[in-house]
C-alpha cells in the first residue's frame, strides 16, 4: 500500500548530520480513500514511514523505530495539493543509535515534528 505512495525527488546534505529532502505525494494511491473519504489527508503513520525511509535511503543501513520522544501533527497533507513535502532531519549517535530531530512541512504548512531513537536493525 505505501509502495508508490510518495517520489523522493532529492535528498542532500544540509550540514554535518542533517539531511534535507524533497518529496512529491501520489494523491490517486489507495491508502487516501479510506483515510478519509471525501477528505483525504496523509496518515501520520506514513510521514514517520517517510522519515525512516529518507534516513535509510541517505545512511544505507535498514534502521527501525527504538523509541518516540515526541510525535506532533500540527496540520495535514492534503494530497490533492500540488504542494511537495519538505522535510529536513537532523541526527547525533549515541550508543549506536541515532536521536533523531525531523520537521516536516507540505508547503508551507508545518505537518510533523518528530524526536524519535533509531537502530539499525
Amino acid at each position: 500500500m505505501l509502495k508508490d505512495l510518495f517520489y523522493i525527488e532529492s535528498i542532500n546534505k544540509e550540514c554535518e548530520n542533517t539531511l534535507a529532502a524533497i518529496v512529491s505525494i501520489n494523491g490517486t494511491n489507495p491508502v487516501f480513500s479510506g483515510h478519509f473519504p471525501g477528505k483525504p489527508v496523509l496518515p501520520g503513520v506514513c510521514s514517520l514511514y517517510l522519515v525512516r525511509e529518507c534516513m535509510e535511503r541517505f545512511l544505507g543501513p535498514e534502521i527501525k523505530y527504538k523509541q518516540i520522544d515526541f510525535c506532533k501533527f500540527p496540520g495535514m497533507a492534503d494530497p490533492a495539493s500540488p504542494d511537495k513535502i519538505f522535510l529536513r532531519i537532523s541526527w547525533e549517535i549515541i550508543n549506536d543509535n541515532k536521536k533523531i530531530k525531523a520537521e516536516m512541512k507540505h508547503g508551507s504548512l508545518a505537518i510533523l515534528k518528530l524526536q524519535a531513537l533509531l537502530t539499525e536493525i
